[in-house]
């Protein structure tokens, strides 16, 4: 009996011991992660960690629920609406050198963690491919006051909205087309996910943003921000592309997936509390082509036209 209870004790410390080493690498790599520059590589891995959800696969999916067990990180994410040519997509996509699975409705993948240190991030993808990532660092120190977001749909039907959400958490929502919910809604944002898009504002200069608006490829998503921070008011608006800086692509994912995780409440008087909306950048048509006599040939056009502050 002495022995049992020996075995048993030790069992119990290596099972709290795995437990406070998860906890620890779980705290570790929050945050938003990017890949470092390789020649053996032509893409830009985007890894974002939040306390039990990440974003991986998909720079504008929905987030994908993780575990940690020892060393390794197992990732669900769902695919919603999904077509089977784009399921073949999705595995023949970045992430193909890891280990993953689809089934039932789901991408299943794990990869072990082998360093987080010193705000780098050492992952093993599958048994010959290891990959780098630096956490994206901060350029600034000024918490967000207001910020008005707006997305437009594209090519695959993705979701349009428009939001406005203040440093006290008062969220506001129009969801326009492809959203979960449409119309106009009235919500919390937790103290939690305040701090992490604080974060996520204070990785970008804030004095790099621009309004450009690229005329030619008028049916890509367009995203147009304001953010309200240390008494001023900064304006930009980019298109989709794997182009576009990261620190962007952090900010407007976790945005557009905000109001999946709160309750919200329809408010048909959200309208008129968008404070921000009349100067939100949003994208405009292109000018219609001026044809040249009866030669039929189109004018050269502009192909980026700078709108001015």
């Amino acid at each position: 009996m002495k022995h049992i209870g020996i075995l048993i004790a030790l069992t119990l410390l290596c099972i709290g011991c795995n437990r406070s080493n998860e906890e620890e690498m779980r705290v570790a790599i929050k945050g938003d992660w990017i890949s470092d520059e390789s020649k053996d590589r032509s893409w830009t891995a985007m890894l974002s960690f939040e306390d039990s959800v990440c974003s991986i696969f998909d720079r504008y999916g929905l987030y994908a629920n993780f575990t940690i067990y020892k060393d390794t990180v197992f990732i669900r994410e769902k695919l919603i609406e999904r077509k089977k040519t784009d399921q073949d997509y999705l595995e023949d996509n970045q992430w193909a050198s890891g280990e993953q699975l689809v089934r039932d409705g789901s991408i299943f993948l794990k990869f072990r963690l082998m360093s987080v240190l010193n705000n780098q991030l050492i992952v093993l993808l599958s048994e010959s491919d290891t990959l780098k990532l630096h956490k994206l660092p901060m350029k600034h120190n000024l918490p967000f006051e207001r910020i008005g977001f707006y997305c437009s749909t594209g090519m695959r039907r993705e979701p349009e909205l428009y939001l406005e959400l203040d440093r006290a958490g008062n969220f506001l929502f129009n969801g326009r087309y492809y959203t979960d919910k449409r119309g106009l809604y009235r919500g919390k944002v937790s103290v939690n996910d305040i701090s992490i898009i604080n974060n996520k504002v204070k990785s970008i200069n804030l004095d790099e943003l621009k309004v450009v608006y690229d005329a030619i490829r008028t049916d890509y998503r367009t995203f147009g921000i304001v953010i309200q921070a240390g008494g001023k008011t900064y304006r930009g608006v980019v298109e989709y592309d794997f182009s576009m800086p990261a620190d962007l692509h952090f900010l407007f994912h976790k945005l557009q997936e905000l109001y999946r995780n709160i309750d919200l409440q329809r408010d048909s008087t959200v309208k008129a509390s968008f404070q921000l909306e009349s100067i939100t950048p949003k994208i405009q048509p292109p000018p219609e082509p001026q044809i040249k006599g009866d030669s039929g040939k189109l004018q050269q056009l502009d192909s980026i036209l700078l709108i001015s502050n």
